[in-house]
């Protein structure tokens, strides 16, 4: 019988097809998960330059241990775009990240219940769309983020139950700020639907650690250290989670007093 309170299990992925997605849906999937693998002369499979990326209804459970850390701290929160069970009636979306161009696209399809004017789909909506795929671009180039500004402005309202292409791209980055712009197209590129432009903030906790070459973090005020320390603790017992939640404990504090100054 296991010691710990829960099992841990692979999370479901909400980026893996599913019965509810279109044919075009599906096509720019396929099209883009291609990206992600390329064929030698030889035959041997090798990485490509795009990456999908998983999703998953909470953060916590990209880190090693987080399923069960999900279930204790907050148990019932869910990510806004993953918290509706029915396939298809939501957001239904997947991101994939071109690291070495520094850009990223999304292919979303929304559901009917994401309706804001009669057959369209709701102006907040697609700005949470925005917001997910810059933040998730991000935090792939920068490390943990939070949204400082973002700037939407909307063109022509997107059907319900069509498909979409979110495109984000790397303007800048200043400091601990990185600086993006989306458009959010039609599949093909011939209608804008939406333009924005988003700064993200790095989490003042892992903007004020810096790290040498053997891995060690550094004192950077802020208490940062304090919480580098235990962060280690964790990596050496990945279900250390008094130490995961009093970490996540710190951060929280630490960016509630710091965020709003910038």
């Amino acid at each position: 019988m296991s010691p710990w309170p829960f099992t841990p299990s692979q999370p479901r992925d909400y980026s893996l097809p599913n019965a509810s997605w279109s044919s075009e849906m599906q096509r720019l999937y396929e099209h883009y998960n291609n990206l992600c693998e390329m064929e030698t002369e030889g035959g041997e499979k090798i990485k490509g330059a795009w990456r999908r990326l998983p999703s998953y209804n909470r953060s916590l459970k990209y880190a090693t241990g987080g399923q069960c850390l999900s279930k204790l701290l907050q148990g019932k929160a869910r990510i806004f775009t993953r918290n509706i069970e029915e396939q298809g009636a939501g957001f239904e979306y997947v991101v994939f990240v071109n690291k070495q161009e520094k850009t990223c696209v999304c292919v979303f399809q929304a559901g009917h219940l994401l309706e804001g004017p009669p057959g369209h789909v709701h102006g907040g909506a697609i700005a949470t769309i925005i917001d997910s795929v810059t933040g998730t671009h991000a935090t792939y180039l920068s490390g943990p983020v939070m949204t400082a500004n973002l700037t939407v402005n909307y063109r022509s309202p997107i059907p319900l139950g069509s498909v979409v292409l979110v495109h984000s791209s790397l303007d800048k980055t200043e400091g601990r700020k990185t600086f993006l712009s989306c458009q959010v197209t039609s599949t093909d590129g011939s209608k804008m639907h939406t333009e924005a432009t988003g700064i993200a903030c790095l989490c003042p906790l892992v903007w004020a650690t810096s790290w040498d070459s053997d891995g060690q973090s550094s004192r950077c005020g802020d208490g940062s250290s304090y919480c580098s320390e235990r962060t280690a603790e964790a990596k050496q017992s990945p279900w250390a989670v008094g130490v995961l939640f009093e970490c996540i404990l710190f951060l929280n504090d630490q960016f509630s007093k710091t965020f709003t100054s910038h």
